[in-house]
């Protein structure tokens, strides 16, 4: 009959959310981990201040237009303050909450290093 689970299998209903669920999870891992790059990076700089070109030597690939968003992104979380000096120019800087925010996705074990790349922990 319809609706009802032969001997204990999944429904597609079911099999769909937790794949949605997985991808969820994935998703949000993935973007602590580049929140967490972006903050360290910022944390590395952080009396002299980031610029766009620190950002492509520090992380392989990335697009301007997708760093910039995420750039945006943390600015209006409070975390990062950034300061435009021309259209696609700018040098950023982290916040106290942003250190805050730093320290808790390191608290999580969150692994912020990419392959070939070493992680840039302090050493004490």
């Amino acid at each position: 009959m319809e609706g009802e689970e032969e001997g204990g299998e999944e429904t597609e209903e079911e099999v769909k959310e937790e794949v949605e669920e997985e991808g969820g999870e994935e998703a949000e891992e993935e973007r602590f981990v580049y929140e967490q790059l972006i903050l360290s990076i910022l944390h590395d700089w952080a009396h002299i201040g980031a610029t766009r070109e620190v950002f492509f030597n520090a992380i392989r690939g990335v697009r301007f237009d997708d760093l910039k968003h995420d750039l945006k992104t943390l600015e209006e979380k409070g975390f990062i303050l950034i300061e435009w000096l021309d259209l696609d120019r700018f040098e950023a800087y982290i916040t106290e909450t942003g250190q805050s925010h730093l320290e808790f996705l390191k608290s999580q074990g969150i692994d912020n290093s990419e392959p070939g790349k070493e992680n840039h922990e302090e050493e004490g």
